[in-house]
């Protein structure tokens, strides 16, 4: 049997745990406080920290590159929005106000600049994503699917998602998909080449 550390001892339920690419804290989400928290606990198990308050259900805990901010979906009944908040808490602000789904989470890219996440429709779900520096906008799919759970590639070249047919089956399986944005988002891959120029290109 393979040791396990357990690190937190919260009579609440937490989950949605995830590291910080530094590899010092966990962020994860409990209700300990009586409210759905985003919170942060060293690798450790110590120094637990609550980052936000009074900000709705906060779900979906995630690291920007550099360790810096954790964005996450915001949902209150009726609306969900992504915020950001600093990894000590501070600064507390809202990244995308409006049409966000809550089925899944953000994802960053891989130089910290744009968040992707999905939005929903009258019968889908797609893909989009929001510039951090001047909240600018871009759509990624428009399939007509229930497009979720995207995640950019460390290169910034893909974006692998999930995607649900909405066509009536008796079943409605999820497959995995995967989006080339390099041509969307070139400045993403050429400040991940300056970065590592070493790097082999994929075909």
């Amino acid at each position: 049997t393979r040791a396990r550390r357990q690190l937190t001892h919260l009579s609440a339920r937490s989950g949605h745990a995830a590291w910080s690419p530094d590899g010092k804290r966990i962020a994860f989400v409990s209700s300990h406080d009586g409210a759905t928290d985003i919170y942060t606990i060293s690798a450790q198990g110590t120094d637990m920290r609550r980052l936000t308050r009074d900000v709705g259900a906060a779900r979906f805990p995630a690291w920007s590159p550099d360790s810096a901010r954790i964005a996450f979906c915001r949902t209150t009944p009726g609306a969900a929005q992504i915020w950001s908040v600093n990894a000590d808490g501070s600064d507390v602000s809202v990244v995308a106000p409006s049409g966000v789904g809550d089925r899944s989470g953000p994802t960053w890219s891989p130089d910290g600049r744009w968040i992707a996440y999905s939005r929903p429709g009258a019968n889908a779900e797609s893909l989009y994503a929001i510039s951090v520096d001047d909240a600018r906008v871009v759509r990624l799919t428009d399939s007509g699917s229930l497009d979720t759970h995207p995640s950019w590639s460390p290169d910034g070249r893909e974006i692998a998602f999930g995607r649900i047919s909405t066509a009536r089956t008796p079943v409605y399986p999820m497959h995995i998909a995967v989006l080339d944005v390099s041509q969307v988002f070139p400045d993403v891959v050429a400040r991940k080449v300056e970065r590592r120029p070493a790097e082999t290109e994929r075909p």
